[in-house]
C-alpha cells in the first residue's frame, strides 16, 4: 500500500484494515522528499523501481504469492499502482485505486496501444466531487474497452479523501481482486 502525495506512511493506516481479510500489509514508503515527513510519487520510474525492491524484500522474508499482490493507493500512488499492475511492472491479482491522480493518461493509452495489459482487475473508488473523477472514468472505460474488469464506485458527496464506509469498500475490493485468482 501505497501513501498519497504530500504524505507519509503514516497517512496509509487505511489499508491496515486489509489484515482483517488474510493479506500481508506492507506499507511503501516513497523516497521522494517534498518537505519534512512527506514525500510524492512523482518520478513514477524511480517509484518502480523502489516498489519492485520493496516487493523482492517481502518475498525474501515472506512466503508471497505474487498473482495475490494487490497494490492499493491513493492519489497520485492510485494512478501509479493502476499503471504499475496494467504495465505488468509488478505481478499482481489487479490493483485498487482511491481518488487516483492521473497526472498523464497517454501513459496509458499508450500501453493499451501496445498491448501490454494483462488480466488485471481494478476496482476504483472516487467522489463525485474529486476533481480526478473525469480521469479515473476514462481508465476505466479504457479498461472495459480492452475486455478488462474494472470495479468503479463513485461515491455521492465525497471530495478527494477516502470513503467513510471505507472499510466495506475495501472488503468489496479485496473479495473483487481474489475472484480473479481463484
Amino acid at each position: 500500500a501505497l501513501h498519497g502525495n504530500n504524505a507519509s506512511l503514516a497517512a496509509a493506516h487505511q489499508w491496515g484494515l486489509a489484515r482483517e481479510h488474510g493479506y500481508l500489509v506492507a506499507l511503501a514508503q516513497s523516497s521522494q522528499i517534498i518537505a519534512s515527513h512527506t514525500y510524492n510519487w512523482d518520478d513514477w520510474q524511480r517509484a518502480t523501481a523502489e516498489i519492485q525492491q520493496h516487493i523482492a524484500e517481502l518475498q525474501q522474508e515472506y512466503a508471497v504469492d505474487p498473482g495475490r499482490i494487490v497494490p492499493g493507493g491513493f492519489s497520485m500512488s492510485g494512478g501509479l499502482v493502476a499503471w504499475l499492475a496494467l504495465s505488468g511492472e509488478i505481478e499482481t491479482a489487479g490493483f485498487v485505486a482511491v481518488g487516483p491522480h492521473i497526472p498523464d493518461f497517454q501513459r496509458f493509452a499508450d500501453l493499451f496501444a501496445a498491448g501490454a495489459q494483462r488480466s488485471i482487475r481494478g476496482y476504483i473508488v472516487i467522489g463525485e466531487r474529486d476533481p480526478g473523477l473525469a480521469a479515473a472514468q476514462q481508465l476505466r472505460d479504457l479498461m472495459r474497452q480492452h475486455g478488462l474488469i474494472c470495479e468503479f464506485n463513485q461515491i455521492p458527496d465525497l471530495g478527494h479523501d477516502f470513503p467513510p464506509d471505507w472499510a466495506e469498500q475495501l472488503a468489496q475490493a479485496l473479495a473483487s481482486l481474489q475472484r480473479s485468482v481463484t
